[in-house]
C-alpha cells in the first residue's frame, strides 16, 4: 500500500476466549469429502465439536469418488501451513466454522453392448470389454477409443449406436473416438455371416479333378462349408490324355466366364451343386509281349515297339497294325490275342492289324531256327559262275566255333579256314595253281548257337571242270 498523506490506522482485537468454544466443520458440496479432527472422522454435516480454546487441532479431508478437494475456508482461524493443503493444524481461541471445498470431477455413467449377443467384443483404450453389457462411471469430458471386433468366420462389423453423443469418423467404422460428455449407451452391431453347404462332383467319375482357389477339392465327391459372399475360383482338370472337358452344371449361381470354361468364378450366396462334365475318349489297356522273351521285336504303329512285354491305353476302334521282326536264328510263328480280337489277315502273317474295343494282350511267338548243316559232294570251279567255291550250307551255326579244312587223296592239307563265310575255289594254299580233278576229303567242326558241344563230320568232294 502507498502513502502519499498523513494516516491514522487502527486494529482492532477480539478478546480471546477461555475455557471451552464450539467448532463446526462443514464440506461444500455436500457428498463431497469428509473432515478428520484429531484422527476422528466426521459423520455428519455440518458437526459441532468442543475443544478448549488455543488447544492445538490436526485437520485433514479424504476425497469421495469424483471429487477432488480445492481448499479450507475459515472464518477466524490460523491455517496450517496453507488454506491449500490437505492436513492443517489450526489454534481457534473462539468459536469459528472451517469448510472444506471439493471441485467436482466430470463424469458419467457409460454402457457398452453388444447385439446380437456375442457377435462380437468392444476394445476400450486397448481393453477388451470382458462382460455385455458393460457400464461403469468414468471421467467426462475425455475422449475414448473403441474398436468393434468381429469374429472371423461368424460375424462382421455393421455399425455402432449411441444416444446422445457423435462418433468420430462416423458410426461405420469399426474404430472410433467418443467424446464423452454425459451418460450414454454404446452398442457394436454385427452382422451374422450366413453359412451354406457347396458339393462339387465330376462326371464321369475320376475322369478329372477340381481346384477352388488353388487348392484341391478332396474327395470327389464330397460337400464343404462356406460363408455367404465367398468368391470362389474353379479350374477342371482332365485326368489324362483321354480326357477334355466339356462344362460346369451349377443349380443356384452364374458362372463366370462361361460354363464351358475350364476356369470359371462365381460369388457363393447360397446352398449349391457344382458339376464338372468331362468327355473321354474310349480307351483301353493293350500288352504286347514277345514270347520267348528277347526272340524278336515287334513294332506297332503307335510308335512304340518291344522285345519283352509292354503295355499302353489304346483308343477303342482304331486299327492298330503290328510288325514282327525275329532276332537272328528266331523265325516268327503266329500271333494270339488272349481277348479273342480278329487278327488280320491272319495270325501267321508278320504282319498284321487289330482293333480293340476290350483290354487285351497280343502275343508273337517265335521259335528258333533248327540247326541244319548240309556239305555238297561235288562242284565245279572253272569260272562259270556256278559252283565256284566249296562251302558247307549252314542254319543257326555258332560263328565263333567253326573249322572247315580239305585234303587231297595223300593227306596234304590244301585249304582251311575259321570263317564261316568262306569257302575253297579249288586252288592250292595261296591261290595260284588250281588242283586236278579228283576227289578230295574235307573236315567239318561246327556248333549250333543253340548247343554247348560242336559236331565233328568229315567226307568227300569231288572237283571236275
Amino acid at each position: 500500500m502507498t502513502v502519499s498523506s498523513d494516516v491514522v490506522v487502527q486494529a482492532n482485537f477480539g478478546i480471546p476466549a477461555s475455557g471451552p468454544i464450539v467448532i463446526t466443520s462443514d464440506v461444500l458440496p455436500a457428498g463431497s469429502g469428509n473432515i478428520v479432527f484429531n484422527g476422528t472422522p466426521q459423520v455428519t454435516y455440518p458437526n459441532d465439536f468442543t475443544i478448549n480454546a488455543g488447544d492445538s487441532i490436526s485437520v485433514s479431508v479424504t476425497e469421495n469418488p469424483w471429487f477432488v478437494f480445492n481448499h479450507w475456508e475459515s472464518t477466524t482461524v490460523d491455517l496450517q501451513p496453507n488454506e491449500f493443503a490437505t492436513t492443517i493444524s489450526i489454534e481457534p481461541c473462539s468459536v469459528d466454522t472451517i469448510v472444506a471445498i471439493f471441485d467436482e470431477i466430470p463424469h458419467a455413467t457409460l454402457m457398452v453392448d453388444v447385439f446380437p449377443v456375442g457377435a462380437g467384443t468392444v476394445t476400450m483404450d486397448g481393453t477388451t470389454l470382458a462382460a455385455y453389457p458393460w457400464s461403469s462411471e468414468i471421467e467426462a469430458d475425455l475422449d475414448y477409443a473403441f474398436t468393434a471386433n468381429n469374429i472371423p468366420g461368424v460375424s462382421l462389423f455393421d455399425h455402432w449406436e449411441i444416444n446422445n453423443h457423435p462418433l468420430n469418423p462416423n458410426t461405420l467404422t469399426p474404430d472410433v473416438i467418443l467424446h464423452l460428455m454425459v451418460s450414454d449407451t454404446l452398442v457394436a452391431v454385427f452382422t451374422i455371416i450366413d453359412e451354406f453347404p457347396l458339393t462339387v462332383e465330376v462326371q464321369p467319375a475320376g475322369s478329372g479333378s477340381v481346384t477352388l482357389n488353388g487348392n484341391p477339392w478332396t474327395p470327389i465327391p464330397s460337400t464343404q462349408t462356406f460363408q455367404e459372399n465367398t468368391f470362389m475360383n474353379f479350374v477342371a482338370t482332365p485326368a489324362d490324355v483321354w480326357t477334355t472337358f466339356n462344362h460346369w452344371e451349377i443349380n443356384n449361381h452364374v458362372i463366370a466366364p462361361s460354363a464351358a470354361s475350364a476356369q470359371m468364378n462365381f460369388t457363393f450366396t447360397e446352398e449349391d451343386t457344382l458339376v464338372a462334365f468331362f468327355d473321354v475318349t474310349p480307351h483301353h489297356p493293350l500288352t504286347v509281349m514277345v514270347q520267348p522273351a528277347g526272340s524278336g521285336t515287334v513294332l506297332f504303329d503307335t510308335g512304340n515297339s518291344t522285345s519283352n512285354s509292354l503295355t499302353i491305353e489304346n483308343e477303342d476302334f482304331v486299327p492298330v497294325n503290328f510288325t514282327a521282326i525275329p532276332d537272328a536264328n528266331w523265325n516268327f510263328i503266329r500271333w494270339y490275342s488272349v481277348a479273342g480280337t480278329p487278327i488280320t489277315p491272319n495270325t501267321t502273317d508278320n504282319q498284321v492289324s487289330a482293333s480293340f474295343n476290350t483290354t487285351d494282350t497280343i502275343i508273337a511267338y517265335f521259335e528258333k531256327e533248327p540247326f541244319l548243316y548240309w556239305v555238297p559232294n561235288s562242284f565245279s570251279p572253272n569260272n562259270d559262275d556256278l559252283n565256284e567255291v566249296f562251302i558247307p550250307v549252314l542254319n543257326a551255326a555258332d560263328p565263333n566255333d567253326y573249322h572247315f579244312a580239305i585234303f587231297d587223296r595223300w593227306g596234304t592239307k590244301i585249304f582251311e579256314t575259321s570263317d564261316i563265310n568262306k569257302g575253297w575255289n579249288g586252288t592250292y594254299p595261296g591261290g595260284t595253281h588250281y588242283v586236278k580233278d579228283d576227289a578230295y576229303v574235307w573236315r567239318l567242326r561246327v556248333k549250333s548257337i543253340n548247343e554247348f558241344e560242336p559236331v565233328e563230320v568229315s567226307g568227300s568232294v569231288i572237283v571236275f571242270r
